[in-house]
């Protein structure tokens, strides 16, 4: 009961990471700001892939330990900008 649990909010998860996220969310940034990951795979596509492979509560932990080493107070180190 609960691993389905696990992997029915993962794929919600991913669905609002692609759908939501990535088509609507990081264009803009991308666009208007110039906000570039300085990651590879992207911290978005690389949340997609641990949701997949892991199931949301350790796909979860993942994504949160991977934007966390992003450090957004320190902008010039998280992204390119111009």
């Amino acid at each position: 009961m609960i691993k389905n649990l696990d992997k029915l909010l993962a794929r919600i998860t991913i669905s609002v990471i692609k759908n939501i996220y990535q088509r609507a969310i990081s264009p803009i940034l991308n666009k208007k700001l110039n906000v570039i990951c300085r990651f590879y795979p992207s911290c978005s596509e690389y949340s997609v892939l641990a949701f997949q492979k892991y199931g949301f509560r350790q796909g979860f932990s993942k994504t949160i330990n991977r934007i966390r080493r992003c450090k957004p107070d320190n902008y010039d180190d998280c992204f390119d900008l111009p």
